[in-house]
């Protein structure tokens, strides 16, 4: 019977074999990121405190604001997926302040400034790369003659921090 009349009626099977998904909904966190099972992945800063709807397949995970695709992200079983644009551009800057643009930047304003900058960067760099950007960060306030002047003062606390 199937052969006799259904059969001609049917429309072919997809190319494509269907994706088992798995839909949940997030908030995101204060870092940008969501947790989706064992992972976190990162959205968008603006996101920040909103709830988000996610798509989670074998190979990908999806996230949507009120229905429009804002982040895709490869799938990962545990562990932590970041996309650095995500980030507000201030967080993106610090990032792109590296030890190697610090010891650039302090070489600029003078030798004293360059020393109080190795001095910093010399051990655990980025542990104490925020306190090199900082000193660096004076330059915008005070300029380079000032800051050259206060690192010639503060050279030899740093020698003995270094060196309990």
């Amino acid at each position: 019977m199937f052969q006799a009349v259904e059969a001609d009626t049917l429309p072919p099977l997809p190319e494509t074999p269907f994706v088992l998904a798995r839909w949940s909904s997030a908030v995101v966190g204060p870092d940008i990121h969501i947790k989706v099972g064992r992972t976190l992945y990162s959205v968008p800063w603006k996101l920040i405190g909103r709830r988000v709807d996610v798509r989670s397949t074998a190979t990908m995970v999806q996230v949507f604001l009120d229905g429009d695709l804002v982040k895709t992200h490869a799938a990962l079983d545990q562990g932590k997926r970041t996309d650095r644009s995500d980030y507000p551009p201030e967080k993106i800057a610090f990032q792109m302040k590296t030890p190697i643009w610090c010891r650039t930047q302090a070489g600029e304003v003078g030798d004293a400034c360059r020393e109080v900058a190795e001095a910093l960067l010399e051990v655990n760099a980025l542990y104490r790369l925020r306190a090199a950007q900082g000193v660096l960060s004076l330059r915008k306030k005070y300029g380079d003659g000032r800051l050259e002047a206060a690192c010639v003062g503060v050279q030899v606390d740093v020698a003995l921090a270094r060196f309990p």
